[in-house]
């Protein structure tokens, strides 16, 4: 009822009950910045996981929540504000100038987690804090469960290896998962996504594919690389940051835009910055944008402020 939402969603049942069971909650504020500070915390005490830590009666909760100016809010008692800034007061942090473009973000990967995959732009010039925000961005989709990889992209005189940036961010997660379970996400595809992520070959003992056509291993790539990031987002949401695509060599890029038009009821949300001021007409980025204007949801423009 405060924020229009449910605490958590997901695209069966089973996922819902899983994070009931064992994923924290983020606060009401995220989504209704509005939500007076002693109401956000008692729905955090009644959202515990521990039954111990909620309120003991409904008669307690009448009681707290008559003590609640809904019209300004008041301060949260004690044992309510020991509540509100508990074990990650990341939930109650305000992004100054920042607020709609977080709250956008947060929306679109809670679609990407009921199957609404999305792709979208965080833009601006050094420092602006495009860092800032996909690291809260990453934050959030720790907190509901989700996995965040990051892939950076660099400027072409110290390093230019082909889809670089989707390598380094496959890499890391081929690296954190099972053999078994990394075997089943792959599938026929594993020989494939081999040639370009070579722990692949060295946990699953899989050699990469034969070259045939230059342009059929080239779209065969692209297909398995799709296939895989589809498949292992099924099984726990996947956001995937590509940073600085303003640098990106055309693997990159050209991956980039089969991936995006393969988003469609996935959990996979992608998400690249890049600096406008070095993007013009004639770069490359601007006619991959161009050609993913009706897949691009949203491109955030943060306001000026700290950024890493």
């Amino acid at each position: 009822m405060v924020t229009g939402r449910p605490p958590f969603v997901g695209d069966d049942s089973v996922a819902i009950i899983g994070q009931h069971l064992n994923t924290p909650p983020v606060a009401p504020a995220w989504h209704n910045k509005d939500v007076p500070p002693a109401l956000e915390a008692l729905i955090m005490r009644l959202l515990e996981k521990d039954p111990s830590s909620r309120p003991r009666s409904a008669h307690e909760v009448h009681g707290a929540l008559d003590a609640i100016d809904l019209e300004a809010g008041l301060e949260p008692a004690p044992a309510d504000r020991a509540a509100s800034e508990g074990p990650a007061p990341v939930y109650r942090h305000t992004f100054l100038g920042r607020e709609a473009e977080v709250r956008q973000l947060h929306a679109a990967f809670d679609g990407a987690m009921s199957g609404e995959g999305s792709l979208m732009m965080v833009v601006g010039e050094p420092g602006i804090g495009k860092t800032y925000l996909t690291e809260q961005l990453a934050t959030y989709v720790k907190l509901r469960g989700g996995t965040s990889l990051v892939g950076h992209c660099y400027e072409e005189v110290s390093l230019s290896l082909p889809y670089l940036a989707f390598v380094e961010a496959m890499r890391s997660y081929v690296l954190a998962r099972e053999p078994e379970d990394l075997k089943e996400e792959l599938g026929s595809r594993a020989s494939d996504v081999a040639r370009i992520v070579s722990e692949i070959r060295d946990r699953l003992e899989v050699a990469p594919s034969d070259p045939t056509d230059p342009e059929q291993d080239r779209y065969r790539l692209l297909q398995a690389v799709a296939s895989f990031l589809r498949n292992a987002a099924a099984v726990q949401p996947i956001l995937i940051v590509l940073k600085d695509l303003h640098d990106a060599d055309r693997g990159t890029l050209d991956l980039l835009k089969h991936v995006a038009r393969n988003l469609s009821g996935s959990r996979l949300m992608i998400v690249g910055t890049y600096r406008d001021v070095e993007v013009d007409r004639t770069h490359a980025l601007s006619g991959t944008l161009a050609d993913l204007s009706q897949d691009l949801q949203f491109r955030a423009h943060p306001a000026p402020g700290p950024d890493r």
